[in-house]
């Protein structure tokens, strides 16, 4: 099967316009070759911080090489997965990892794998080994369990080094003996060390697991975040972040709104050093107009004033991934209008107070109405708002507007 001129083009385009901020490696030059997947198109994979760190800390290894490839270049599958850095096809690397942050893609998976040839089924293949991680995943990896080979459930920074290590040390034996090696690392789920029994209602009856595997699986996360720079690492202008400098700032969330997956998958909630977010602030800022802080709820993050001050104090313009209504604060509200800030997103996710008891936002309509407020006092005239339309408990009301009456949800009133 070869690859169309016109993904050919369409991949030379890409690369000619990124700037790559690690060591490039060539295919074959270090004992272990990893192809990072992302199951959506470059543009999506390449606005993803994990997928970014994850290749960032292959490629810091002597030993390993981590090149990119995705389910599409443009807007459907090409007729052929390659990597972007050598060209060459998934297939021909020793580990093929997904990160996955959507349970859409799932079907992406299968997809990629059924293009290039790679049987689907994990019993039925012998190489390359299927890794796959991200939140959804960390989540719930029973959807695919049939399909991958070892999971990573948590946070991959430190781990992916422990998987690199002890693949390499058992590149020559099985596939079974590698995976009963991969199954000791704390955090690496293997499915088929894990023959779960169902009862006639579909629900778990029994789980029994091998001698050497781990049950249960416990999730890995990092505990001092400034130990790994989670930050963009190749600048490319095909995403919807194209001017800005990705920076963490923290992870995981404690405020347990119900709906919402980061505060779950990503607990204890943790954040970088305000000296750390700023040395690397200052070193986004010499390839980047503008910085962009990542977090879970960038207004949370407990030096989010002194940061935004001396933000501004180094002429550094930056944005925010997500705000919270209740930590808005004037300091940081200036430092948002100094980069140009022309709207202001909150989510109060639900119109009435009991529907945000319901799903434990925390929000009040007073602390929307002051952020609304603090926008308008500092020159940010657009004011966007989020909702979740179709909550639990939600109830049809009548409501009467210029001597009509509607028929419409509580949550909207």
């Amino acid at each position: 099967m070869a690859e169309s001129y016109q993904n050919i083009a369409i991949r030379k385009n890409l690369i000619s316009k990124e700037t790559v901020l690690v060591p490039k490696k060539t295919f074959g030059s270090v004992p272990i070759n990893v192809a990072l997947v992302y199951p959506n198109t470059y543009t999506i994979g390449m606005s993803n911080l994990g997928f970014h760190s994850i290749f960032y800390q292959v490629n810091s290894r002597d030993d390993a090489l981590c090149h990119r490839a995705f389910f599409s270049l443009k807007n459907s599958i090409d007729d052929y997965i390659n990597t972007l850095e050598a060209d060459k096809p998934i297939n021909e690397y020793d580990i093929i990892g997904f990160s996955i942050s959507f349970e859409l893609d799932y079907i992406n998976i299968l997809k990629i794998l059924d293009t290039m040839g790679i049987p689907l089924s994990s019993k039925e293949r012998q190489g390359p080994l299927i890794m796959a991680g991200g939140p959804a995943l960390t989540c719930n990896p029973e959807p695919l369990a049939d399909f991958i080979d070892f999971f990573v459930i948590g946070e991959g920074e430190e781990i992916i080094h422990e998987i690199i290590k002890t693949y390499r040390e058992h590149k020559s034996s099985s596939k079974d003996e590698i995976l009963e090696a991969l199954a000791q690392i704390e955090g690496v789920y293997v499915p088929q060390f894990c023959n779960v029994d169902y009862d006639e209602t579909e629900n778990v009856a029994d789980i029994k697991t091998h001698p050497k595997a781990q049950m249960p699986v416990k999730r890995r996360w990092i505990k001092n975040l400034d130990d790994y720079n989670t930050e963009s690492v190749i600048l490319t202008p095909y995403t919807e972040f194209k001017n800005m400098f990705l920076l963490e700032v923290s992870r995981g969330c404690g405020r347990n709104c119900r709906f919402c997956m980061a505060g779950y998958c990503y607990r204890v909630p943790r954040q970088r050093s305000l000296d750390k977010v700023l040395e690397r602030a200052e070193y986004g800022a010499r390839f980047m107009q503008k910085i962009g802080l990542v977090g879970a709820a960038v207004s949370d993050y407990p030096f989010i004033d002194k940061l935004a001050e001396e933000l501004i104090k180094s002429r550094i313009k930056f944005s925010v991934s997500s705000l919270r209504a209740d930590s808005l604060r004037e300091p940081l509200m200036a430092a948002l209008a100094y980069s140009g800030h022309k709207t202001l997103t909150v989510a109060p996710e639900a119109g009435s107070e009991r529907l945000r008891k319901v799903i434990n936002k925390g929000i009040s309509e007073e602390h929307v109405v002051n952020a609304a407020k603090l926008a308008r006092k500092f020159g940010i005239k657009n004011l966007k708002l989020y909702y979740i339309i179709g909550l639990p408990y939600e109830k049809k009301r009548r409501y009467r507007r210029n001597d009509r009456v509607f028929s419409g949800f509580e949550k909207y009133f």
